[in-house]
């Protein structure tokens, strides 16, 4: 399972992005789904237009954004939407037309796809703070 201090998974990853889900479609062997994302922010790294991740598709019970990333269940080092599997990989998935704050680079992290519905939400807050010079 990665999870861990939050502070952590920010300075270990090299690309981190704001983006919006704008498409999913299939994988080949019918068990994953790639996700094609539209950049509405870099905080870190290079600037991409667009990016896919290959992922699973979405359960009911993770799209959820914490109240914003408020509720203290989020700030625990396991509080996550992802939630690691019994292979103890992060396998996300994501909701066409919704904002995620995306770190980019394996080992995912329980933190590394949250949900964002706007720019007063905490985590995007506190992400953005930690990265300003």
């Amino acid at each position: 399972m990665h999870s861990g201090h939050a502070d952590d998974l920010i300075s270990r990853t090299n690309q981190i992005i704001l983006a919006k889900v704008v498409s999913a479609e299939i994988s080949e062997n019918g068990n994953e789904v790639s996700y094609k994302f539209k950049t509405i922010k870099v905080l870190k790294g290079n600037h991409l237009e667009t990016f896919e991740i290959l992922g699973y598709p979405l359960f009911e019970d993770e799209v959820k954004s914490f109240n914003h990333h408020n509720s203290e269940d989020f700030w625990t080092n396991h509080g996550g939407r992802v939630n690691g599997w019994t292979d103890c990989e992060i396998h996300p998935g994501f909701a066409v037309g919704l904002k995620y704050l995306v770190f980019m680079g394996k080992p995912y992290h329980v933190k590394s796809f949250e949900l964002i519905y706007g720019t007063n939400d905490k985590w995007l807050l506190y992400v953005e703070g930690k990265l300003k010079p």
